[in-house]
């Protein structure tokens, strides 16, 4: 029988993977732990946290606390990585012929090494000698990838190899004083933790320190991203201070990092914030006058409020019986929702013309290629009008019509040979209104017995 494709021939090309979009909508708190193994892990709930070993204790638990009691409550919140070279243990339960045990993990040469130290208590136990008999077992160890030293009245647990990653498991009955990060700069850390997983837009940091917060800022000024954080500085409450963090943020003009006042900073209002109003479409939000969940608000002056307002920072008040956010901006003075929009408008654009780009044979450089180009600007901003970011069409006073944006591009004809040796398109531009938000509204009325026609 003879073979068909001697007179008919088909290939097909499958052209159903087009390049994803970013994600605008994922938050990762950046801070130190010993927990488990990985720069950056991903959580969908606080039980998904505390199976993995972290306590309420845990900084970056607190934090992500502040997101996952928000309403709706977020998909999921990954945890950076802060290194820590040494976990800080004490007892938690004191009991006679009680097992007490330690496992620890590392990566070693690029295998995951596993070391678990048990100690049987003796009769009259007591924190000194359970603490001592756990570090002669961890010393007794030739191979262990770790120290164990008794110090003021504690046990450390200290990584043989400086700077690496160490996960420490407790039994029941000790628990986890303290952890000490290890010498890594927050710029280096940041830069390892996107090298692992870089999907993720929001940042937290468990640090209010002003330095921490300072380099955080001027790092992720480069990046497509966005910061949150918050201060208690009683600086930011006046207007005369020009040293306090909210006052240097301003001063720097940073575009993303927004900064809160909170007089409790363990409560994370940032990271509260953030999982409020990333659940939006981007366009389709303000980060102002919204209600969070579980976080207190604080009792501010007016000229306090102002005060904060003045540097571009955000509180949390009451009015009446209800609780909600005051300002919305990044410290550069801009709207945080039209940055975040700016992002996902910049990355639409981009995907959907590489899109185009990868899934046809060609684009010809004629006035039907050039379209196809600007079809695909059009989409992008058509979607975001349709979210809210972009105005929509409306009408001037004697009805000629106000576009919400408009995309224009050379014609063929009009390029130069050069630019079309190149194969370069030059010249396509946009122009797109913004819709803003109404934050406050001034409201003028009479009372009066008179009539109305």
């Amino acid at each position: 029988m003879g073979n068909i494709d001697r007179l008919v021939k088909v290939d097909i090309v499958l052209n159903t993977t087009p390049l994803t979009r970013a994600g605008f909508n994922t938050v990762l708190i950046l801070g130190p732990h010993v927990r488990k193994l990985g720069r950056v892990l991903s959580y969908n709930s606080l039980e998904a946290m505390e199976q993995d070993g972290f306590t309420t204790d845990d900084v970056v638990y607190k934090a992500a606390k502040a997101g996952f009691n928000q309403t709706p409550k977020p998909s999921a919140i990954k945890i950076g990585k802060i290194i820590c070279d040494k976990s800080i243990v004490n007892t938690a339960k004191v009991s006679d012929a009680a097992s007490y045990t330690i496992a620890v993990e590392s990566v070693v040469n690029g295998s995951v090494v596993s070391k678990e130290y048990e100690f049987i208590s003796g009769t009259g136990a007591t924190t000194a000698t359970i603490l001592a008999g756990l570090a002669g077992v961890i010393t007794a160890d030739g191979t262990a990838i770790v120290t164990g030293v008794v110090a003021n009245d504690l046990l450390e647990i200290t990584n043989k190899t400086a700077g690496t990653e160490i996960a420490v498991k407790l039994s029941s009955n000790l628990k986890q004083n303290s952890v000490v990060a290890g010498t890594d700069t927050l710029v280096d850390t940041l830069t390892a933790v996107t090298a692992y997983d870089n999907d993720w837009y929001g940042l937290a940091l468990t640090s209010h320190v002003q330095a921490d917060i300072l380099a955080v800022a001027e790092w992720v000024e480069s990046k497509t991203k966005l910061f949150g954080t918050s201060v208690s500085e009683a600086g930011a409450k006046s207007d005369s201070s020009t040293t306090d963090t909210l006052a240097k943020l301003k001063e720097a003009g940073y575009l993303r990092t927004f900064p809160f006042f909170h007089e409790k900073d363990d409560e994370y209002i940032e990271v509260a914030e953030f999982v409020r109003c990333l659940y939006f479409t981007p366009g389709s939000e303000t980060w102002a006058n919204k209600k969070l969940e579980r976080i207190t608000a604080d009792g501010l002056t007016e000229t306090e409020s102002q005060a904060i307002r003045n540097k571009n920072g955000s509180t949390y008040e009451s009015f009446g019986n209800i609780s909600i956010t005051q300002g919305g901006k990044v410290s550069g003075g801009e709207w945080i929702d039209i940055i975040r929009f700016r992002d996902w408008l910049k990355d639409a654009i981009q995907k959907n013309v590489l899109n185009l780009k990868i899934s046809v044979p060609k684009i010809p450089f004629t006035d039907g290629g050039i379209a196809l180009v600007t079809n695909q600007i059009t989409s992008a901003l058509k979607e975001g009008q349709d979210n809210g970011g972009i105005a929509p069409n409306e009408f001037f006073e004697d009805g000629s019509p106000n576009q919400g944006f408009l995309v224009t591009a050379p014609l063929s004809a009009n390029i130069s040979a050069q630019d079309k040796t190149a194969r370069t398109l030059r010249g396509v531009e946009f122009r797109a209104r913004l819709a803003g938000a109404i934050h406050m509204t001034e409201i003028f009325g009479s009372l009066g017995y008179d009539n109305f026609n």
